[in-house]
């Protein structure tokens, strides 16, 4: 029978040849259509058999041909199809890797619901201060004495408070209506134990918001709001106090809604 070439065979052809090879084939083909006519007679006396025979075969020459095509065009683009196929497995590891890294790297507190007792904190300590400002002032108004003119008698002027002075004025239009009397120094000095208890409350929730939150890098609040709850905590006057608690509202996102 006629040879068939092999698949490489094939492959190497020239261009002639596989005109040739074509025009073979065009001739089987048309052998196979004779054939077909009359195809019991020609399948037992005929040349039937041989014509599908060299048609498997050319089939099965074109499969090996196409796959070895295909295996050559795979073999060319090995690495494009390799990084494609990497690329779904690159991208979740790098998702792990960050979320892994957030979840161990410390954060910045939640301001809108971690800070809350702190904020609260801060807004205390701010109603304490203002009442202690309030108490110092009346204090120091009750505790400026003026001398006052002597009675219709002529006699001595008297040492007495200032807010003394202003009652006996009052009394000119109410009489029997006793002067207020200025604070005593129980009040002031519980004015003033009220703002340390509320400074102290303040450090101690600060301390719990940062206690698992970011406390090392330059984006930290820590620092900064550590010295100034110091600053806080060592201030000498209500007044002193007052203007850290203002500074420290305005400055750190913690405190701020």
């Amino acid at each position: 029978g006629e040879a068939v070439a092999s698949v490489g065979e094939m492959m190497s052809f020239s261009p002639e040849d596989q005109d040739a090879v074509l025009a073979g084939m065009k001739e089987v083909m048309q052998s196979y259509e004779n054939e077909m006519r009359h195809p019991l007679r020609n399948l037992l006396m005929g040349q039937l058999v041989r014509s599908l025979l060299i048609q498997v075969q050319r089939l099965k020459l074109d499969t090996e041909a196409a796959m070895l095509e295909l295996d050559q065009i795979l073999r060319a683009n090995e690495l494009s199809i390799s990084l494609v196929a990497a690329v779904p497995a690159l991208a979740i590891s790098w998702g792990l890797l960050v979320g892994l890294y957030r979840w161990l790297q410390p954060r910045a507190p939640d301001a809108k619901r971690a800070a809350v007792p702190c904020r609260m904190a801060l807004v205390d300590l701010e109603r304490s201060l203002a009442h202690a400002l309030e108490v110092e002032e009346a204090e120091a108004a009750g505790g400026a004495y003026a001398a006052i003119p002597g009675d219709a008698a002529g006699g001595p002027a008297a040492s007495v408070p200032a807010w003394g002075r202003m009652g006996s004025m009052r009394r000119q239009a109410d009489v029997g209506a006793a002067p207020a009397a200025p604070p005593t120094r129980p009040i002031v000095s519980e004015a003033h134990g009220l703002v340390i208890f509320q400074v102290h409350r303040v450090h101690q929730e600060a301390m719990e918001l940062f206690r698992s939150a970011d406390r090392s890098s330059r984006f930290s609040e820590w620092p900064a709001l550590s010295a100034d709850l110091a600053q806080l905590a060592g201030a000498t006057s209500t007044a002193q106090r007052a203007r850290v608690h203002e500074r420290m509202t305005h400055s750190y996102k913690v405190f701020q809604r």
